[in-house]
């Protein structure tokens, strides 16, 4: 499943991670500042990089929505 999170720092940096990140915390590239939540993050990236994305009509297909 494809998942992104844009994280906006208090340093105002802005990032993305998504499912491929192989880091083992989140921490900003501007000031070094660990995301508060970076081990429940990086465990749901895990997560939904092993959910399959099924791509026939019968199948179940799963798909993240975002928000409007």
């Amino acid at each position: 499943m494809w998942l992104r999170f844009k994280i906006s720092c208090a340093c105002q940096c802005s990032y993305s991670i998504g499912e491929n990140i192989s880091l083992d915390k989140i921490v900003c590239p501007n000031c070094g500042l660990e995301h508060p939540h970076s081990e429940k993050l990086l465990s749901i990236l895990k997560t939904a990089d092993s959910i399959i994305d099924y791509g026939s009509d019968d199948d179940v297909q799963t798909s993240v929505i975002p928000l409007p």
